[in-house]
């Protein structure tokens, strides 16, 4: 894991990139991005990121290959692959991406995908070697696609009924339906080996067994993430809101400065303009352990599309929104929070984490 992370920080930023255009698409820096300060911050909360720190990094979808080598990622309509080994990034001669591409092993990859602009969708299966077979999808809007057991995936689509429904497809049986109980998601996510589904549907998120036996209900969460060994699982939703200006680290020793500058941002604030925001949304991860029936909230980083990374028990990959309540720009971080989690499963929180308590909804005064 070692050399993997420092492949990761140590490259320069052209070395990640196989082309110049690539390169340049990924680097476009927003003037107001200080890389110094996220640095500082990344550092502090222990936290690797893949691309540079001012880059637009509009990435997709992304996905580790199952031993966490090689890093698979969509761009615009294209998809990648990056190796830390060579320092390099490979474009796909596959069709344009329009869900989420998964790793079936360490050698294939499976990505819904479009040939032309009015074709049908289809699941291309890739080999790294260079052989490809391309399956029509018998729905549109495919997502969701995972490995559910061995050879066989699970994603969702829209089907015949016009709801969003599961599937199971392998190349051998096609594509059936999958968990019957479940009449329309919005997403799911499964951990097949210890018999846990995590669903969304208008109501919020739903855990389950694979049966459909009811383990828990999380009604403002958007997305759940089972971890394959079962004890936890991540859980994404709307964080408290944040004022549109930068509120710093707020750990003054002076009062009294503390409420100059506190007036002087509510002062920014009054002055934006009408269309501007007053407050922002920061996406917000959750941690629930199934086995105590606890729920812990991440302090230390906003962040969304969230992944358990292979081969390393409790290290997490995600879409990194913020750092200590800083909004920052978008890129692919890599966290490990086992030692956290274990610490408040024992009730000696860390100051990255908490008990999850519900987010107050303040009364907006005329």
């Amino acid at each position: 894991m070692l050399w993997l992370l420092a492949a990761l920080i140590g490259c320069s930023r052209e070395d990640y990139y196989a082309e110049r255009s690539l390169y340049d698409n990924i680097r476009e820096v927003y003037e107001d991005c200080e890389e110094g300060k996220i640095k500082f911050l990344k550092r502090k909360a222990n936290i690797q990121t893949l691309f540079t720190d001012c880059g637009s990094n509009n990435i997709y979808h992304y996905n580790w290959s199952p031993d966490g080598r090689l890093f698979y990622f969509q761009l615009f309509t294209n998809n990648f692959i990056m190796n830390p080994e060579n320092q390099g990034v490979d474009q796909l001669p596959i069709g344009k991406p329009i869900g989420r591409g998964i790793w079936l092993h360490e050698t294939a990859l499976v990505v819904p995908i479009i040939e032309t602009d009015d074709g049908p969708p289809m699941l291309s299966i890739y080999l790294t070697a260079g052989m490809m077979q391309n399956y029509e999808i018998p729905g549109t809007k495919p997502a969701d696609l995972q490995v559910y057991q061995d050879k066989t995936l699970l994603l969702t689509m829209i089907d015949e009924s016009g709801k969003r429904r599961p599937y199971f497809f392998s190349e051998s049986a096609g594509f059936s339906r999958a968990f019957d109980f479940l009449d329309s998601v919005l997403n799911i996510d499964v951990a097949q080996g210890v018999d846990l589904l995590s669903y969304t549907n208008d109501s919020g998120n739903h855990l389950t067994t694979l049966s459909g036996e009811s383990l828990a209900d999380f009604p403002t969460v958007k997305r759940g993430i089972p971890h394959p060994e079962g004890k936890y699982v991540a859980l994404e939703l709307d964080g408290a809101p944040l004022p549109p200006i930068d509120l710093g680290d707020g750990k003054y020793k002076d009062p009294e400065v503390r409420k100059r500058e506190e007036k002087r941002r509510q002062q920014k604030i009054d002055s934006l303009p009408d269309w501007v925001p007053k407050e922002l949304i920061p996406p917000e991860i959750n941690i629930y352990n199934v086995e105590q029936k606890r729920r812990y909230r991440i302090k230390n980083f906003f962040g969304e599309r969230f992944e358990w990374y292979p081969k390393q028990k409790y290290f997490c990959s995600f879409f990194i929104k913020g750092i200590e309540g800083q909004l920052i720009q978008q890129n692919i971080a890599l966290t490990d929070i086992g030692v956290a989690l274990l610490m408040a499963d024992n009730d000696n929180f860390p100051s990255s984490i908490e008990m999850w308590t519900p987010i107050e909804k303040k009364n907006k005064e005329k």
